[in-house]
């Protein structure tokens, strides 16, 4: 079925949203302003999803994307769309969430601008399967096959065209490259079995890979459990962050754009109103990446994760940086032992930085303890909607909130939330 719609908003998921005879067309790849014929693709209860035939008047705020893959490639959903107008947009989404959702009173949240829309990525992962090295199209398994990336920094670019040059084994599922502030980029390779390739020999003549490692996992599915079979030159990356240089391990979570993950510690600690006799615990502490900026400023920080290699990661960098106030625990942000934490140290302040899914285990745990300051770190204004409704409802109010775009050209949102008890 053909229809003619015009967008008028945009959605978390990154897609256009517009009305057809009373029902709501979702499509992507489009701009509010268009206006669009559309070939529906799907049709659900109350709504209808479509892809775009024709653009038959274009909004003021669409633009030619950058990237040549971009309307095959998943990894992107905002490049057509001028990044004056991105902001705008990732503002109300999370607005419109926040008031939502939650209910909450605030004034509109305040928005920190990308320095750059392009070559800010310092980490990726591409998928490999039949000689081709790509990102999965959106909502697949298939892989665009690429040859850059533009919101890669430069030297991944540059360490991804020697990969391409490498003939790869079958068993090579995934490749994470990664870098930081300093120059050398470091390679993770995936493995679904055993091969005889000799990895040492095959990135050798690469100029821009510093250290590698080679990651196997046993017969199960993709995603299973995977065992370090090889680690070969400098595998550890490291970035400036709080007056701090901190390290994180190849393959291990790190923020991908550092430039902005510096503007998000900063907000941190204005959120987090420190006086230097403070007791702070930091949830999904990572390898300190905000927990060690802040220790310079309270009088004790304790750092917890459920990743052993994130907080050994942490302890590391604490004794790198010298710092003898943090304390980091492999523990999970939920149960009785975070309880008896909370319990024991009684925090005047609580971080929490948890993964798209939220922290309604954690905020269930600090709202019984009735901590006076929580200052929540999100990257899904859903799942933050969902908690801060059940703060609400234990007596806690949203301050403020400020809207860190780390990731130019998508639809994802990272904001940083003051939340105090009243």
């Amino acid at each position: 079925m053909i229809i003619t719609v015009e967008i008028n908003a945009l959605v978390y998921r990154g897609l256009g949203i517009g009305r057809v005879e009373g029902r709501v067309v979702f499509v992507p790849f489009t701009a509010p302003g268009d206006v669009i014929e559309a070939e529906v693709t799907s049709e659900e209860k109350g709504f209808l999803s479509a892809k775009v035939k024709k653009i038959k008047h274009a909004s003021p705020d669409r633009q030619e994307p950058e990237c040549k893959y971009f309307f095959e490639c998943g990894g992107c959903q905002w490049q057509h769309i001028k990044y004056e107008a991105q902001l705008r947009w990732k503002k109300t989404i999370f607005d419109e969430s926040a008031k939502r959702l939650a209910k909450a009173d605030i004034a509109e949240p305040f928005v920190i601008a990308a320095p750059s829309e392009y070559g800010y990525r310092s980490r990726a992962r591409f998928q490999v399967k039949s000689g081709m090295v790509g990102f999965f199209k959106a909502a697949s398994h298939d892989i665009v096959d690429i040859e850059s990336c533009p919101l890669l920094v430069p030297e991944l670019n540059a360490a991804l065209t020697e990969l391409r040059a490498l003939r790869f084994p079958e068993e090579l599922e995934s490749v994470e490259l990664s870098r930081g502030d300093s120059e050398g980029v470091v390679a993770v390779f995936h493995l679904s079995g055993k091969t005889k390739l000799d990895w040492k020999a095959a990135v050798k003549g690469s100029k821009h890979i510093k250290g590698f490692e080679v990651m196997l996992r046993g017969p199960q599915k993709r995603g299973a459990k995977e065992e370090k079979i090889l680690s070969e030159g400098d595998t550890v990356i490291s970035y400036e962050a709080g007056g701090l240089e901190l390290r994180a391990s190849a393959g291990a979570f790190s923020q991908v754009n550092l430039v902005q993950n510096r503007a998000l510690i900063k907000e941190v600690m204005t959120k987090a109103a420190l006086n230097g006799s403070d007791t702070v615990v930091d949830m999904f502490c990572g390898n300190g990446n905000m927990s060690l900026p802040l220790a310079k400023k309270v009088n004790k920080i304790i750092g917890i994760d459920s990743s052993r290699p994130s907080v050994k990661a942490a302890i590391d960098n604490a004794s790198f940086g010298r710092i003898e106030n943090a304390e980091f625990l492999k523990l999970s942000a939920s149960g009785l032992f975070l309880r008896k934490l909370l319990d024991k140290t009684s925090p005047s302040v609580i971080i929490l930085d948890p993964p798209r899914g939220g922290a309604f285990e954690a905020v269930s745990a600090v709202a019984a303890r009735k901590t006076k300051r929580i200052v929540y770190v999100s990257c899904n204004p859903a799942t933050f909607a969902r908690d801060l409704s059940f703060l609400a409802k234990k007596g806690y109010s949203l301050v403020s909130a400020t809207v860190i775009d780390m990731f130019a050209g998508t639809y994802h949102i990272e904001s940083v939330a003051e939340i105090t008890k009243s």
